[in-house]
């Protein structure tokens, strides 16, 4: 069943075989593709995503960028979202991990403020599994592990 409401932003996707994965995949499951440019950052993702009720932001933007891999999905259930990532695994796309979901929270952010939002919670994400391995090893090399 294609769901022509879908839709998912690209920011920094190579178009080498890899990109070009990820667009057939997206293709085919009939999700819609937008590749956003560094001089549309300063727009509102809203806009981007053609809500109504957003405008394109005026002047060019206060010159933030950034050049990592990024996706942003508008219009997707959990299902799909499964579906998408179980076939871009299939595929070979390799893992992308600044993901996100517009939401009316962030429609009224820009693409920057996005991106170090989704730093931030990557972090702290990688962060709290270092902090929960290391108390995993100290745990281990003091003895005081339970045997179950």
């Amino acid at each position: 069943m294609k769901a022509s409401h879908e839709m998912i932003f690209l920011y920094h996707i190579p178009d080498d075989e890899a990109g070009k994965k990820l667009k057939g995949v997206c293709f085919r499951m009939g999700i819609r593709v937008r590749e956003i440019t560094p001089d549309q950052f300063h727009h509102p993702l809203g806009y981007l995503a053609g809500l109504p009720g957003f405008e394109a932001a005026e002047g060019s933007g206060d010159g933030r960028t950034f050049s990592e891999a990024m996706l942003v999905m508008k219009q997707f259930t959990s299902k799909r979202m499964d579906e998408l990532f179980r076939q871009w695994k299939k595929a070979g796309v390799p893992r992308i991990p600044l993901k996100a979901v517009v939401t009316p929270q962030n429609a009224q952010w820009d693409s920057v403020t996005l991106y170090e939002e989704l730093v931030r919670e990557h972090q702290a994400i990688m962060d709290g599994k270092a902090a929960h391995s290391s108390k995993e090893k100290e745990q281990t090399t003091s003895g005081n592990e339970s045997r179950l």
